[in-house]
């Protein structure tokens, strides 16, 4: 039986690989959430700090197996509430068009 990190490691290269997703599901709550807490200007501030602090800071060449799963983890929440504040205006805008 596969472990829960091996599960993930293939998710991850098959989405590489362009074979598939990596994020889950967006849960349409949390995504109106997100698009209600980082669409002002304050939110978008604190989204683009999460951004440089995790996908967008340099990789440490010395940093141990661990750091890079952890800065790999932390740099994909960062990616999944980019996709809920996009898909919650998504959703919003469409709600206001019906």
């Amino acid at each position: 039986m596969a472990s829960l990190f091996d599960t993930f490691a293939a998710k991850r290269q098959a989405a590489r690989e362009g074979k598939g997703e990596i994020m889950p599901q967006i849960d349409a709550e949390f995504a109106d959430l997100c698009a209600v807490v980082f669409s002002n200007a304050s939110g978008e501030k604190l989204l683009r700090k999460l951004r440089d602090m995790t996908i967008d800071s340099p990789e440490d060449p010395s940093a141990s197996e661990s750091a890079l799963r952890v800065r790999a983890v932390r740099s994909q929440f960062v990616r999944a509430i980019e996709g809920a504040v996009e898909a919650g205006l998504k959703a919003r805008e469409k709600g206001k068009a019906a």
